[in-house]
């Protein structure tokens, strides 16, 4: 029983991390200069101050 609890628990923390990636991720099949990396790159500026 503690078997299966264990794998489980590895499938639920492994289905969490595949919702946040889909969720939160980055879709890299866009060019460099699309809109969603000039996005990102300006909001990781604003973030550190430069």
């Amino acid at each position: 029983m503690d078997l299966l609890a264990g794998l489980l628990a590895i499938a639920i923390a492994l289905a969490a991390l595949d919702l946040a990636a889909w969720r939160w991720g980055a879709d890299s099949r866009d060019g460099y200069e699309s809109p969603e990396w000039e996005r990102r790159r300006s909001w990781r500026v604003r973030r550190n101050g430069r």
